[in-house]
């Protein structure tokens, strides 16, 4: 198997005509080559030194800060919650729809840290089970890091070669799927609602910075053609983000608000959401009036 990967850093610019690069593969043979242009794993970075607010004024002529209430809303995407791995939920959605070409992109939730979490210590958190089921790991440049706080790492092309036991697929069941890697904020302070039926943010800081963040996913997807997202419960495992929050926001950035559109180019959205624990039961209860029955 051999791999060629080449890696430039960019900052992202809206306006720019973001394209998935081209890459070829032959499975039948077991090679895999991905000598496509620079940017091919492009690292997007919307450095508001500090100021979740400043990411808003530098996306001013990005559509999706239209008012929600303009004729030209965008339909709805088709959400679901799903007990499921990350890239098994990638190859639920190959299988339902073959014959699709529209692109797909799974959501790695990074280490801001460190390329791969603690993938090369054995770890086996989300983000380290990405890497040792893929290729995903090479793609990860770590002169990237530390990651700036609202930025994330683009990777097209990724070859999924193990199942979630970590045992080697036979290669007509490997599949190739784009990655966007995006860092939770870890260990945000957080305390009871008022009514102290639920967790929430102690700061409205970081509240406003995980909501950027979300919004930088689709606005990376949007950029690089992406019709399909899996997603998950963003920072609500280890790192401590409260799940009921999350899920709140990326249903305001997918279905928009007063001030916002919702998303725009993405058509189906599934959050793949690993064991029944507290965060597949509450990401069910945020998005159960807007799923698909």
């Amino acid at each position: 198997m051999v791999t060629t990967i080449h890696l430039q850093q960019i900052h992202y610019n809206p306006n720019d005509s973001l394209r998935p690069s081209p890459s070829s593969a032959d499975p039948a043979n077991g090679s895999i080559s991905s000598t496509s242009s620079p940017s091919s794993q492009t690292k997007i970075s919307n450095n508001v030194s500090g100021d979740p607010k400043g990411l808003e004024s530098t996306t001013s002529s990005s559509p999706s800060s239209k008012p929600a209430s303009t004729p030209t809303s965008p339909p709805r995407p088709k959400i679901r919650v799903i007990q499921s791995d990350t890239y098994d939920a990638v190859q639920l959605l190959l299988k339902e729809d073959p014959k699709s070409t529209s692109r797909i992109a799974a959501l790695n939730m990074a280490s801001s840290y460190s390329p791969g979490g603690g993938f090369l210590n054995g770890a086996l958190a989300q983000e380290e089970t990405l890497c040792m089921r893929s290729t995903l790991y090479p793609s990860l440049s770590p002169s990237w890091y530390r990651l700036p706080e609202l930025a994330a790492i683009y990777s097209p092309d990724i070859l999924v070669f193990s199942s979630p036991s970590l045992d080697f697929l036979p290669k007509s069941s490997w599949l190739f799927t784009d990655v966007i890697s995006v860092a939770a904020l870890k260990q945000p302070e957080t305390k009871l609602s008022e009514d102290r039926t639920r967790v929430v943010y102690e700061y409205e800081r970081d509240k406003e910075v995980m909501l950027e963040k979300i919004r930088l996913i689709f606005q990376v997807a949007r950029g690089k053609g992406v019709r399909r997202l899996v997603l998950g419960a963003l920072g609500c495992g280890a790192y401590g983000n409260p799940p009921e929050e999350v899920g709140r926001m990326f249903k305001k950035v997918i279905l928009g608000d007063r001030k916002r559109n919702g998303v725009e180019g993405v058509d189906e959205i599934v959050f793949a959401i690993y064991g029944k624990d507290e965060n597949l039961k509450v990401f069910s209860e945020v998005f159960k009036d807007v799923m698909e029955k």
